[in-house]
């Protein structure tokens, strides 16, 4: 005898696993938003920067007006040359960065909000459509005969073989030997109820 099956935890177990799997789901992209949204805000610091060192040029080029000054002009040129330069690498750094961020926010925005919830769902969604067809099938069988013996047969071996072991022995102190003996009834009607259906 079996104890129950983990992989069928029955109607209200499978609301609570939806329940639980949208939770899940609207974690993930929740976190994927606001891991996308600070890194295009740590972006803003290029933008920054890219406007700090355009005034830097700026000064550069207003200060090289002043290298033709005599005395002055001589001291300051060195500087100024360095100012320039430093700025335009500066600034081709910053919108080299500004594009890696960007491309950074857009993937490590995606990969968290989906990667987790698409690992889940490619467990999980198999399991629940196994499920959903098993429920379908035994509604369709309680349409066209409610009281037939092989559909009571067949919901019987379910419940010895997916109810937990408590409640199976509530049901029965044999299971096994009921429904050879063919006393079906009680353990498909608690099949049924484990699967959310009821006998019309």
């Amino acid at each position: 005898m079996r104890l129950a099956d983990p992989q069928a935890p029955g109607a209200r177990g499978y609301r609570l696993l939806d329940i639980l799997v949208a939770a899940w789901l609207v974690l993930w992209f929740a976190l994927g938003v606001y891991v996308w949204h600070e890194i295009r805000n740590v972006d803003k610091l290029t933008g920054t920067l890219v406007k700090t060192t355009t005034a830097l040029r700026d000064t550069s080029a207003a200060l090289r007006q002043v290298e033709s000054v005599p005395l002055i002009g001589g001291l300051i040129a060195p500087y100024v040359d360095k100012i320039y330069a430093t700025t335009v690498d500066t600034q081709q750094g910053a919108r080299d960065a500004h594009s890696s961020l960007l491309h950074l926010s857009v993937v490590a925005g995606v990969a968290i909000a989906l990667v987790p919830g698409l690992l889940l769902l490619i467990l999980y969604v198999p399991q629940r459509l196994s499920w959903r067809r098993t429920v379908a099938e035994v509604r369709r069988a309680l349409a066209e005969n409610p009281q037939a013996a092989v559909l009571d047969a067949y919901l019987a071996r379910r419940a010895v073989l997916y109810l937990d072991y408590a409640r199976l022995r509530a049901i029965s102190a044999d299971p096994w030997a009921d429904v050879g003996a063919g006393d079906c009834r009680t353990l498909a009607d608690a099949e049924l109820a484990r699967l959310g259906l009821t006998r019309s």
